[in-house]
């Protein structure tokens, strides 16, 4: 859990900590814990993409339907 990833960090402030995204998993000390992580964003870190315009558009149904159901957000498309 996050709390205890908090106090092993803070008992073991020189550890090292792995953060394997393509894997979605964080190794501390003897530890291992499964982590999610949003599939665009995943493909972002793995694939070194960082022009996040383009990976909007990518995703644009997606953002249309997000933005359909925000209630201050109006106009046409």
């Amino acid at each position: 859990t996050v709390t205890e990833l908090q106090e092993w960090i803070e008992a073991n402030p020189d550890g090292e900590i792995d953060i394997d995204v393509e894997n979605e998993a964080v190794t501390y000390g003897e530890t291992t814990i499964d982590v999610e992580i949003n599939d665009a964003m995943k493909e972002a870190l793995v694939e070194g993409i960082w022009d996040t315009t383009a990976l909007m558009y990518s995703n644009r149904s997606k953002v249309e339907e997000t933005t359909a159901d925000l209630p201050y957000v109006e106009g046409d498309d």
